[in-house]
């Protein structure tokens, strides 16, 4: 059940992966039955137009999903600020719980702009992958003091993602919100290496 040193080492983008499959989901758009993908926002807003107005119903889905995004990164900058040591690129201990919980709260609010089979794909695998990483990392370390800027830093792509989910939601565009998510996470990337060269 535990992660696997590779897993571990390349969790970051194990993850993008899982990311990537949900979005694309490939059985969707080629072969015999390829056609429109739809997406989960799409299709919960039709589902909950059968008790509300269709314009409600989306708004409805909207405010969960940012709520949700913003609810997740907020546990994962809480968990990495009071963990203890930092090495520049890894963590040395974890929260794990804290961050692991606001990764899949996170996952559940954007899986909205996935096809909904892709949705359930990327839901089920990234709750498989957190649990085997929760496992490895084990027990955490309490900082003795909050580590506020390094946590920020260190969860760019959250902070900005639910930043741009929460202002660009309202165009009730899913396209621009994954050209956002793929901007966000390249973003990340250089935080990371300027926080790696500075180290």
């Amino acid at each position: 059940m535990k992660a696997t040193q590779f897993e571990f080492r390349f969790r970051l983008w194990i993850s993008f992966g899982i990311y990537i499959l949900g979005f694309w989901a490939p059985w969707l758009r080629y072969g015999k039955s390829a056609g429109p993908v739809s997406t989960t926002w799409l299709e919960l807003s039709g589902e909950l137009s059968h008790w509300m107005r269709l314009e409600t119903a989306s708004e409805v889905i909207t405010i969960t999903a940012i709520a949700l995004a913003a609810l997740g990164t907020v546990l994962r900058i809480w968990g990495t600020a009071h963990a203890r040591g930092f090495d520049g690129t890894e963590r040395l201990a974890h929260l794990g719980s804290a961050r692991y919980l606001g990764a899949l709260l996170f996952g559940l609010g954007i899986s909205i702009l996935m096809p909904p089979s892709g949705a359930v794909l990327f839901l089920v695998l990234g709750f498989i992958q957190l649990l085997r990483l929760a496992f490895r990392e084990g027990a955490a370390e309490v900082a003795p003091k909050p580590l506020w800027g390094r946590a920020l830093v260190a969860e760019t792509f959250y902070v900005a993602m639910t930043v741009c989910f929460a202002v660009l939601a309202w165009r009730y565009n899913a396209s621009l919100l994954i050209q956002a998510l793929l901007i966000c996470f390249g973003c990340s990337l250089v935080m990371r290496a300027l926080v790696t060269a500075k180290s």
